[in-house]
């Protein structure tokens, strides 16, 4: 028997109120799953954005960039840093002085001497009304740059008659007090002759009586001992660059380093020397010359230290006729303050402190001092240097010239007697050790003049740093060369 129809619509009703209550919980199932992926996703999105700022800020050049800015100190037109101080023993590391520190922690009189250096305030050590300037020209240094620089920035009318671009002092030339009647204002002098009695008291009549200032500062300029040596060696006491000169000239070949034949320029040396000792000439003979005739005479090579750089290294005329050896003492007089009153071998370290106290610092010797004592007793220690250069860094001791001085900055530096082919390209490693471990001392003078030369130019970056912060304006310091800062 058939169920009734409205029984079989009822169960319709039934089961279709069952399928519509399954679909609700599947869709509420439904929609909580898409809610969870949802939620998941928003999840890793954020994660991501968070992973992708963290590498955003790790890696994006702005980034860095802003930063850089943020910790970036001051800096000058040439964007390099200014310094906010001196680190006075880094300087010293860098240049290899003979500092450490004693049992109570404190350092020793180089890194004391090096701080003092630091203080000294580099626009007051010059006073034009007051100070003269002798800048002592040590041979092949560098010097007949500065000396024509001088000649050029000061004026030719302000240099003392007798001052020699390249060349000894010529006393004659030197105006007396009675020759004084115009009154000029001389301001400097230079010369090769290093400064002592005798130019002491020339300089001093010169200025007595005119209107000059009478404050003597002292200028002069430091090279690598190795390069000096090379220099010297090609230049003045074997004419290398002239014979290579006319060689080129008549081959058309030109040598450099390696190539160069130092025994045949030497034997042409000697043919030009044989047939100056036959002529009757007797000009500009002089006393080496005539040594050169006499060993001639007697059947020897007078230049056999011109034949190789070994030749040079073990010949005796290296300590005596040709003054190679300890070449800066005469820049100071003496290598240290008390040299030759104990017998002991000089010490490197006393070397370095004697040329921090001369090269370091304004000496405490004042100009009052100076024109009282009119006695030519005077210790070498009662004239400062109130500036000196490297000749490795023309450069930079120009930018600390003009600054010093208060100088209207050349348009360009006078490039004077610089050879193509470097002296020191021929001598070779083994060489520059040898006068290394020969030459201790002069590499004293010259590592520590380099220690203070970095704390001058530190000095001087943060004196004209602190006149801009004061409201001075860059244009208006016209002495500070657009490659000085």
């Amino acid at each position: 028997m058939s169920a009734p129809v409205g029984a079989k619509n009822a169960t319709k009703k039934k089961d279709g109120a069952k399928s519509g209550h399954r679909c609700c919980i599947f869709l509420s199932i439904m929609g909580t799953l898409c809610l969870a992926l949802q939620l998941h996703l928003c999840t890793l999105q954020k994660s991501f954005d968070v992973q992708n700022e963290g590498w955003a800020h790790q890696y994006h050049p702005m980034h860095e960039i802003n930063s850089a800015q943020q910790k970036r100190p001051p800096t000058n037109r040439n964007n390099s840093p200014v310094p906010s101080v001196i680190d006075i023993h880094a300087i010293a590391d860098k240049w290899k002085l003979s500092w450490k520190k004693k049992k109570n922690g404190s350092s020793n009189d180089i890194i004391s001497l090096l701080e003092k250096a630091s203080q000294v305030d580099i626009s007051s050590l010059y006073d034009e009304d007051n100070d003269f300037v002798y800048f002592h020209h040590i041979h092949k240094a560098g010097g007949t740059t500065v000396s024509l620089l001088m000649e050029k920035t000061f004026g030719e009318d302000a240099i003392v008659p007798g001052s020699r671009i390249s060349g000894d002092f010529a006393f004659r030339d030197a105006p007396t007090q009675q020759q004084q009647h115009d009154q000029t204002k001389y301001r400097a002098a230079f010369s090769h002759t290093p400064f002592n009695p005798k130019l002491l008291q020339a300089l001093r009549s010169t200025l007595q009586e005119s209107e000059s200032p009478r404050h003597i500062r002292l200028v002069t300029m430091i090279r690598e001992p190795m390069s000096l040596r090379a220099s010297s060696h090609a230049m003045s006491i074997c004419h290398y660059n002239r014979l290579l000169k006319r060689q080129a000239r008549e081959t058309g070949e030109t040598h450099c380093g390696a190539d160069v034949n130092l025994t045949a320029l030497t034997y042409a040396r000697l043919d030009e020397i044989k047939e100056k000792c036959e002529s009757s000439d007797t000009t500009n003979v002089g006393p080496r010359m005539m040594r050169y005739c006499d060993d001639i005479s007697e059947g020897k090579n007078p230049i056999t230290y011109c034949l190789s750089i070994p030749d040079l290294m073990k010949a005796e005329e290296y300590y005596n006729k040709l003054h190679l050896h300890n070449m800066y003492r005469k820049v100071f007089g003496k290598f240290t303050k008390h040299e030759g009153m104990h017998k002991n071998k000089t010490a490197v370290e006393d070397v370095e402190q004697y040329t921090l106290e001369r090269l370091g610092k304004s000496n405490d010797y004042s100009h009052q001092q100076q024109q009282e004592d009119e006695t030519i007793s005077m210790t070498e220690e009662s004239f400062d240097f109130i500036w000196f250069g490297i000749t490795e860094r023309m450069a930079e001791s120009m930018c600390l010239f003009y600054y010093t001085f208060r100088l209207q900055p050349s348009p360009s530096i006078p490039n004077a007697r610089v050879m193509d082919c470097k002296p020191s390209s021929w001598w070779t490693d083994e060489d520059r050790a040898e006068v290394m471990s020969r030459e201790t001392l002069d590499y004293a003078v010259w590592r520590t003049a380099n220690a203070v030369l970095d704390v001058r130019l530190a000095k001087m970056k943060m004196e004209i740093q602190a006149k801009l912060d004061s409201g001075i304006s860059l244009e208006s310091m016209y002495y500070v060369a657009p490659e000085c800062f």
